[in-house]
């Protein structure tokens, strides 16, 4: 009687574990998720502009490129999850335009937006960040983003950002742009003085990140 009991205990503790897997994100296929090149049949369409995601977070990514493949003028055809991978994947596809964000692991999203507009000067880029204080923007744009969006503004503004990017103009987040303003140009400081010039998490903006280049050479 006790042994029956027990596992009958046990089989209730096994059902109630299923449910629990089920919901888990482990239960997920990982190739879902994966980086690398995209096999995207919109690809094969003239009008589409190739785009590369770049980003640490499997489900951010993966749901920015369904919203972004949503729309007939784009097309994802990479993803990557870091700042080689993503340096691999730009000279393999080739992708018209860069949707960076600014805080992967490892080299930076500033570091890769350095590296990718020393080696590829007129591929516009894309910063993307969970930061909605004005220095990241402007950090972003001196290492030669030619945008940027707040995650949270992300999935409203991405779309229209790309175009704007695409047709030769700077994108900011509306939440962002008068701050940016504010802190650049409106904010009193000694002549030639620039506000992010104090800032050291960041290295200089001037040249690539020789920890990317070291890294890009060997893959």
């Amino acid at each position: 009687m006790k042994s029956t009991a027990r596992a009958g205990k046990q089989g209730k503790r096994k059902s109630r574990n299923v449910p629990a897997a089920a919901h888990s994100p482990t239960s997920i296929a990982t190739d879902s998720f994966s980086s690398g090149v995209v096999d995207n049949p919109k690809s094969e369409l003239p009008q589409a502009i190739p785009v590369l995601i770049v980003d640490d977070h499997p489900l951010f990514r993966h749901g920015l490129a369904q919203l972004i493949n949503s729309d007939d003028g784009y097309s994802i055809c990479g993803e990557a999850s870091s700042a080689p991978e993503a340096m691999a994947l730009v000279r393999k596809l080739k992708p018209k335009l860069a949707i960076v964000d600014l805080g992967l692991k490892g080299p930076s999203g500033i570091e890769l937006t350095k590296s990718l507009r020393f080696e590829f000067p007129k591929m516009p880029i894309l910063v993307l960040s969970m930061h909605d204080e004005p220095t990241y923007a402007v950090r972003s744009l001196r290492a030669g983003a030619n945008g940027y969006v707040t995650k949270q503004d992300a999935l409203g503004s991405v779309l229209i950002a790309l175009r704007e990017v695409l047709d030769g103009r700077v994108y900011l987040s509306p939440s962002m742009a008068s701050e940016v303003i504010s802190n650049v140009v409106l904010t009193k400081r000694e002549p030639g003085a620039d506000p992010t010039d104090g800032l050291t998490d960041y290295t200089s903006v001037q040249k690539p990140s020789k920890r990317i280049a070291r890294i890009s050479k060997k893959s």
